[in-house]
């Protein structure tokens, strides 16, 4: 089963980031269609990987980076993910029976979201396979 997680620019930020996201990778498709209906950035813009990640799954899928032109990975103020995280929280506590997990998994993001802003580390989104 693939999960979203959060990767802190920080490797040693000095607070757990650990999240579930299961459930949010089980309804992404959902939670991106609800934050544009109530007008915050959907959590899957805030993916990125480096170079060197895409390379390597690249090699693993038989293809070859090395011709193509690799972004840079990208970083998020911690302050734009909570915007969106909490306002999907809100609608996910307001409809539980629709999305089962997701409450829960958006209160984790939430919480490691909140420290990395109050230690001014950003962050992006990542999906584990």
């Amino acid at each position: 089963m693939t999960a979203l997680y959060i990767v802190l620019e920080q490797e040693n930020p000095g607070f757990d980031s650990m999240v579930n996201g299961k459930a949010l990778s089980e309804h992404e498709e959902e939670l991106d269609r609800i934050a544009k209906s109530i007008s915050v950035t959907p959590l899957m813009e805030f993916f990125s990987m480096s170079p060197d990640e895409i390379s390597e799954i690249m090699e693993d899928a038989g293809g070859d980076a090395s011709t193509m032109d690799l972004e840079d990975e990208h970083w998020y103020e911690a302050s734009a993910g909570l915007t969106t995280v909490r306002a999907l929280r809100k609608y996910a506590a307001e409809h539980p029976d629709d999305l089962p997990g997701v409450e829960t998994d958006l209160a984790e993001f939430e919480g490691v979201l909140k420290s990395a802003e109050e230690h001014g580390v950003k962050w992006h989104l990542a999906v584990d396979y």
